[in-house]
């Protein structure tokens, strides 16, 4: 079977937790279904950067991922042409969007219905068009992946998918290594990788260190990846982006990771901490709590005061410590990429078979 892959739609090593997703997902094809064919489609902002298995090959997409309305037009417009050239049989959509006039059968892969969730996170405008484009893309996808139950039920209320048409694939944080003894150094630093989108909610984690330093007596550091500076933060420090080799170093090196998000598809910066053996608080959200299942101090987000508790607990008991890491170990082996790939080609199967996925 010849498959395409659309991964034209991001810019290459900006951190975020799609493009992570696409490259172990790429990765594990290269293991998992060796007897087919890929073509990965990539864009301007990442082209040439994917560690090829030797199924794959890539063709260029000239779209400039920093732009809207060149992802919209290149993904509708140019990419069901390169489609049609390479004869591809079904085409994963990996990023929200499928391609509407692609002349195949299409899996679409759901992270989140974030449009509908958190208002605050877009303008009017992009908020509608980005409505029109997940609910044009459910109905035109013969199958979507989603990498929860939650999520599942979010396409289910907000976009009409039936249940039958999807499949649940829980995503993975084993990209990242486990440090064993090199784990929580004394004193270390509180960590959260996050972004600057509205549902990330970083200024509610920000409100909380503010809490745990003047009424808790906290003195190590907050380290938020994928925040843009912000002044007036004292004892904080911010980095926009990281490396994947630095960014397994914060991991081993952190007292605790922190996930504050109101609102998530799966959280995967709380899978590559459970995978990393890093003690973890995550908002009381179902996502969230799916994913970890029990292995992390659960808070409110909009409580600061609630989350400060909730990490001043880990940062006082070591034993409490112990037992997230432990527990957030265990959890992260039953959370594996290639068990990721093997649903998405399930899905990818059934598109051809016409089988409920």
């Amino acid at each position: 079977m010849k498959i395409g892959l659309n991964a034209s739609f991001f810019p290459a090593f900006k951190g975020g937790g799609i493009e992570r997703a696409i490259r172990c997902l790429v990765s594990s094809l290269g293991r998992i279904a060796k007897g087919h064919d890929f073509v990965l489609f990539s864009g301007r902002g990442n082209a040439g950067t994917f560690e090829l298995p030797g199924n794959f090959s890539e063709h260029f997409l000239p779209l400039n991922p920093e732009n809207r309305v060149s992802r919209v037009f290149f993904e509708q417009a140019v990419l069901p042409v390169l489609v049609k050239r390479e004869k591809i049989e079904v085409l994963i959509s990996p990023g929200n969007m499928a391609a509407l006039f692609a002349p195949c059968q299409e899996v679409l892969i759901l992270h989140d219905c974030v449009p509908w969730a958190e208002s605050a996170c877009y303008g009017a405008l992009h908020r509608t068009a980005l409505k029109a484009l997940f609910l044009l893309s459910a109905r035109r996808a013969e199958r979507i992946v989603v990498p929860s139950r939650f999520s599942r039920a979010e396409a289910v209320r907000h976009l009409g998918v039936a249940p039958e048409r999807m499949m649940v694939a829980p995503e993975s944080g084993e990209h990242l290594p486990f440090f064993s003894d090199e784990r929580n150094p004394p004193g270390g630093f509180i960590l959260c990788i996050s972004s600057a989108a509205a549902h990330k909610n970083a200024d509610g984690l920000l409100a909380a260190y503010a809490v745990l330093r003047r009424d808790f007596g906290v003195k190590i550091p907050l380290v938020m990846v994928g925040v843009a500076e912000k002044p007036g933060n004292s004892g904080v420090v911010f980095r926009k982006t990281v490396s994947e080799k630095c960014l397994h170093a914060l991991y081993s090196w952190a007292a605790l990771a922190v996930a504050p998000s109101f609102y998530e598809g799966f959280g995967l910066a709380a899978a590559e901490a459970m995978q990393a053996g890093t003690p973890l608080a995550v908002s009381r959200i179902p996502a969230l709590v799916e994913t970890t299942g029990g292995a992390a101090m659960y808070f409110d987000p909009r409580d600061p005061l609630d989350m400060a508790r909730a990490i001043n607990a880990i940062l006082c008991d070591s034993a409490l410590s112990e037992r997230l890491a432990a527990a957030g170990r265990k959890r992260a082996e039953s959370l594996r990429w290639d068990d990721f790939a093997l649903k998405v080609m399930k899905a990818v199967k059934s598109c051809l078979e016409k089988k409920p996925a």
